[in-house]
């Protein structure tokens, strides 16, 4: 799991259900919004 700047803005590159698991990847303007993307991911699976 990571949030990364990026020149657009922030990078969330998680894999909420480990190795196995789908990888998914959204860019944001904020980083509190990709933390709160990044939250909600890992709460629903």
């Amino acid at each position: 799991m990571s949030i990364k700047a990026i020149p657009e803005g922030y990078l969330v590159d998680i894999r909420p259900q480990g190795r196995e698991g789908k990888r998914i990847r959204k860019c944001f303007k904020t980083k509190s919004e990709a933390q709160q993307f990044e939250r909600w991911v890992i709460a629903i699976e």
